[in-house]
């Protein structure tokens, strides 16, 4: 395009060359002047100015300049113009960079989680409000229900796509981003996660223009520890002062990041000795806490249970603060358990990502890694 346009300027000057210099006609140098015009497309910019200096060494020794290689100068003069600026803008356009954001969850079939992405998505707009945010769920087997409208609640018949970290990432790849900021929302730096480093160490092997970066989870270290028990302590304070235990149920895991749970129970007894951290499926179960709170905290008779997830899903809803049936008898959920033992059980069903200063958590991990 930059030769064509070029060739038609230049294509332009030789004519007015033959309008308004006649002389140029007969004159024999005029076939000169039309090759190095047209050689001069294909040069460079030091061969331009190499040749417009020519001329004007002409006046400097002579005094004028004939009218011919006053039409060549002027000529060299406006293409060196013309490429100089179409080279100036190639450079602005090969140095554009196209940033985004990556939200990246488990995910969720049921309707109350979708809220939840809805507020992290508007909180995470706000904190980087010039970046295109995305999502993507990890959970395969998710993303396989809301396809086929197999959803819960109001989410049931509605068929949803949602994209794999990998398919979004290549996605985002298609669409031009060059600078991709992953977040993970995932509790724990568990299994979940490792899978999401591992998927993006390998596209940016595959894709060496590609500079992508991964935040931490919520749980990551002592600071993140610290921060969620003193933000979970303030949240549920009126339980603090009266000397009520709580429960928190994580979702757990054989990962060796499952110690983060027992880590974070620790840093909140410091300030609260009745709040206990427990999961569904790693270490401790509500069967190893039910006799320390009978111990520890005999003549209590009210408890407060309450998701330590991002979102209230199926393990809050059921595993948590289910009713079993007939079928399953042997799986009642923790609220049933305690009503047995004669507790009166208050159920908070938040998802740590209902909460903006735990939300700021993981925005915090965000902004750490952000590529601008």
């Amino acid at each position: 395009m930059l030769r064509f346009s070029v060739f038609v300027y230049m294509h332009s000057c030789v004519r007015t060359s033959q309008l308004f210099f006649p002389v140029c006609r007969k004159n024999s140098r005029y076939g000169q002047l039309k090759i190095n015009c047209f050689a001069l497309v294909n040069s460079s910019l030091h061969g331009l100015l190499s040749y417009f200096k020519s001329i004007l060494k002409q006046v400097v020794r002579h005094g004028t300049i004939d009218r011919l290689n006053a039409t060549s100068a002027y000529g060299m003069l406006m293409l060196f113009v013309l490429l100089s600026s179409c080279q100036t803008n190639g450079s602005k356009e090969s140095n554009t960079q196209k940033s985004g954001i990556l939200l990246v969850t488990f995910g969720s079939s049921y309707a109350k989680p979708h809220q939840t992405f809805q507020f992290i998505d508007s909180l995470t707009r706000n904190r980087f409000p010039n970046q295109e945010i995305r999502w993507a769920y990890t959970s395969s087997f998710v993303i396989k229900k809301l396809k086929e409208g197999k959803g819960h609640g109001s989410l049931k018949g509605q068929s949803i796509h949602v994209l794999s970290p990998r398919e979004a990432l290549l996605q985002m790849i298609q669409d031009g981003f060059s600078h991709i900021s992953v977040q993970s929302l995932h509790m724990i730096p568990g299994s979940e996660y490792d899978d999401l480093a591992q998927t993006i160490n390998k596209l940016s092997a595959e894709n060496p223009q590609l500079k992508c970066a991964l935040g931490v989870p919520l749980m990551n270290d002592e600071e993140d520890l610290k921060s969620i028990s003193d933000e979970l302590c303030r949240i549920f304070s009126g339980q603090l002062k009266r000397g009520e235990p709580v429960l928190f149920m994580g979702h757990g895991s054989e990962h060796a990041s499952n110690i983060k749970y027992a880590l974070l129970e620790k840093e909140m007894q410091k300030k609260a000795a009745h709040f206990y951290v427990g999961t569904v499926e790693g270490f401790p179960l509500i069967d190893d806490i039910l006799p320390k709170i009978k111990t520890n905290h005999k003549g209590i008779s009210n408890i407060t249970i309450t998701p330590l997830m991002s979102v209230v899903g199926d393990h809050a809803l059921n595993d948590l603060n289910g009713t079993s049936n007939e079928m399953f008898p042997e799986n009642p959920s923790w609220r049933e358990k305690l009503e047995a033992e004669g507790y009166h059980v208050n159920s908070i069903l938040k998802g740590m990502g209902d909460y903006p200063n735990i939300i700021n958590i993981w925005l915090n991990h965000l902004e750490k890694i952000r590529i601008k």
